[in-house]
């Protein structure tokens, strides 16, 4: 697939439905934005990075974003995605099997921290520090 069209792709599916999502006082593409841009200009990031938050806060299915995109792609948003009945440290060991989905992650992290010190969140800071730790090599508890 081009890697412009796969792009596009994930920029008009998260658009779509993430439509009537806030990220704060943003439209939640504010978010998905800040991180697609902070992840570099590996393509497969950058639509990870627009995806990320779909099957987490959205009624997309996992089959429509198999439709557009290779397997990797929706195995990766599939461990960015905190399944029911999962505990936190089996999603950040889940995470971290999987390169894609750690980057990401990552910057997602990063992002969100940003936000929250902007804000002056300092309860989500202090949660968006230890999160970026365990993903950065700390132990998992």
């Amino acid at each position: 697939m081009d890697k412009y069209k796969m792009m596009d792709d994930a920029y008009k599916m998260a658009s779509n439905y993430h439509a009537n999502q806030f990220y704060g006082s943003h439209s939640y593409m504010y978010h998905l934005e800040m991180v697609a841009n902070s992840v570099g200009d590996n393509p497969e990031h950058i639509v990870v990075a627009y995806l990320h938050d779909l099957f987490e806060d959205t009624n997309c299915s996992v089959e429509e974003v198999m439709a557009l995109f290779q397997d990797n792609i929706v195995q990766s948003v599939s461990d960015l995605t905190k399944m029911k009945g999962e505990t936190y440290s089996e999603y950040i060991t889940k995470v971290k099997s999987n390169p894609i989905a750690l980057h990401v992650k990552i910057h997602d992290t990063l992002c969100n921290l940003t936000e929250s010190v902007k804000t002056q969140q300092w309860g989500r800071v202090r949660k968006y520090s230890k999160q970026l730790g365990l993903l950065c090599g700390g132990n998992d508890e």
